[in-house]
């Protein structure tokens, strides 16, 4: 049937969204928009010539965050004015630069279309900004189009999207909103969440950091990280994030420098900030976010913490997911420095979920199924090398990347037995038994250093191969009494028995070197008095091991 005559050849927005027959002729409103009283716009038809190859995401995106990278924090200035009101979950507001472009990109989640990806070179470039479920904000993107396109007030399209929100509430409203938010940001600034230490202090706590903590949380480069913390233009809340952990292992004199009386009481107060900074929502990053929660994972103030390890892990877990980090589609559009970082945070979280999952015996909040990121790999850690202003003692070595990509793989086979024994619900002995098999195979991929560990262990040698064995072994006690039908016996040659031994083994070794307080967090759930109770009875002499930093006066 022929088109009438002068019928426009696309619908308008109205009868588009609403999915209906759109009578609109060139000159004249349709039917429809005259009825509803509103102007007649046509779409902006991108039919047959709308690009939907991963070639054309790529040539448009260019750079994201890994560790915070910006020219400011939190603008404290800003954080009283009424463009917080205008825009609470992000910073960017219009500037006199308005009319400079550079090349960086700010991002949204990868699930989002293309069209609200826009250019932004004013205040805080290549960020990864979540914005909650994108689903129908991509269908209305893709079947409507723009409606912020020729919007002159913000750069980003989800700037406009919030402030388009918020135009909609009455003044009193705005008002009282803008009231609750000075107030809360008066709160932070009581509570001292902006207060930093001592320069020395600082670069001690830092330096902390480096040699003990960044080899197992390699979250972000440390070069770009360094040089924002020198800047000063880190994140408040991935600072905060970092000192906790640091006083796990830095030296007690710098903690009483730093006017701490004790090492539960130094992790106690950074905690508190990243906290309370993480419940404000000043950080829009999601990445960033994302970091500092698994940092903050390391944190179990006592037995009635409800918002301990598997609370942050939750979190971390729930907006990496968001952000597309669990599938590979989700790496096309970002440059490969990005991706590596990607690769480290979703593994060092999977890491994390799944060991405490199978340990506690809980669901993990990943689901190893629904993710397809490959593994890490030497070229991973590119970005993990030291800089001139921090010691190269310790830190990121070859033979502790070889311990997180042995890790990958051995909690790979410890996922695949625990959601095949979740999963069951007819005892399916077989599939239990099949996953169990592999899980004690693992062994024999390691290489040989790590295969067997020196009869003298040091941080350069012996470590970190005593460290994977311990897990190793704990995983065939913790899976041997999940899958067994039958009633366990602990006897010399049961499996479990001799595990434990080569653990309890394990323990003294690296008390005796005097590496043991340098072992990561993950380590905490295994040294239990029940089972190791004459070996737990020893580290009251090595205070600065990080499981007991609550018993140290």
């Amino acid at each position: 049937m022929s088109h009438q005559k002068g019928r426009a050849r696309v619908a308008c927005k109205l009868c588009n969204l609403r999915r209906v027959k759109c009578d609109r002729t060139i000159d004249n409103a349709c039917s429809n928009c005259q009825l509803a009283g509103t102007a007649c716009e046509l779409i902006n038809s991108r039919r047959g010539r709308y690009p939907r190859t991963a070639s054309r995401r790529v040539d448009e995106c260019t750079h994201i965050s890994t560790a915070g990278n910006r020219q400011s924090p939190v603008d404290l200035e800003r954080l009283h004015s009424a463009d917080l009101l205008e825009s609470p979950r992000t910073e960017l507001t219009e500037s006199s630069e308005s009319g400079r472009r550079d090349s960086h990109t700010r991002y949204v989640s990868p699930s989002l279309t293309e069209l609200a990806v826009q250019h932004d070179g004013v205040a805080m470039p290549g960020r990864v900004v979540y914005m909650g479920d994108s689903a129908n904000f991509k269908y209305v993107l893709h079947e409507v189009g723009d409606p912020f396109q020729t919007s002159q007030r913000h750069r980003f399209w989800g700037d406009n999207l919030q402030r388009s929100m918020l135009e909609r509430l009455g003044q009193t409203t705005q008002s009282t909103i803008q009231k609750i938010r000075e107030d809360d940001q008066t709160h932070l600034q009581t509570t001292g969440v902006f207060q930093t230490p001592s320069k020395d202090i600082s670069e001690a706590f830092i330096d902390s950091f480096w040699k003990y903590s960044y080899p197992v949380f390699p979250l972000f480069d440390w070069a770009p990280f360094y040089a924002d913390y020198n800047a000063g233009s880190i994140s408040p809340l991935l600072l905060n994030a970092v000192f906790m952990v640091a006083v796990f292992h830095c030296p007690e004199s710098v903690l009483h420098d730093a006017g701490f009386s004790s090492r539960y009481l130094a992790s106690l107060t950074f905690y508190r900030r990243a906290k309370a900074l993480y419940d404000s929502s000043s950080e829009s990053d999601g990445v960033t976010i994302i970091q500092a929660t698994i940092l903050m994972s390391n944190w179990w103030g006592g037995p009635m913490e409800q918002k301990d390890t598997w609370y942050w892990l939750g979190i971390a877990a729930s907006l990496a997911q968001s952000l597309g980090m669990h599938r590979s589609k989700s790496y096309v559009i970002l440059p490969e420095p990005s991706r590596t970082v990607w690769r480290r945070i979703w593994w060092v979280l999977y890491i994390n979920d799944i060991h405490h999952a199978a340990v506690y015996g809980r669901p993990p909040h990943i689901h190893p199924k629904f993710c397809n990121i490959k593994a890490l790999g030497e070229d991973d850690f590119a970005g993990c090398s030291s800089v001139n202003s921090v010691s190269s003692e310790n830190g990121v070595s070859q033979e502790s990347k070889s311990y997180l990509i042995h890790l990958v793989d051995l909690i790979a086979k410890v996922g695949d037995c625990l959601v095949t024994k979740l999963a069951s619900t007819d005892g399916n002995e077989i599939a239990d038994r099949t996953s169990y098999n592999r899980l004690l195979q693992w062994e024999r991929t390691l290489s040989d250093r790590f295969r067997a560990t020196p009869a003298q262990i040091s941080l350069e040698r012996g470590f970190w191969p005593a460290l994977i064995q311990v897990l190793y072994c704990e995983y065939q006690i913790v899976f041997y009494r999940l899958l067994s039908t039958n009633p366990v016996t602990v006897g010399l040659e049961s499996p479990i028995f001799q595990a434990a031994g080569k653990i309890t083994r394990l323990l003294e070794d690296l008390l005796i070197s005097g590496t043991l307080y340098n072992a990561p967090f993950i380590m905490s759930v295994i040294v239990q008095p029940p089972t190791y109770g004459n070996v737990l009875t020893q580290f009251t002499v090595y205070p600065r091991f990080l499981l007991l930093p609550w018993f140290v006066s």
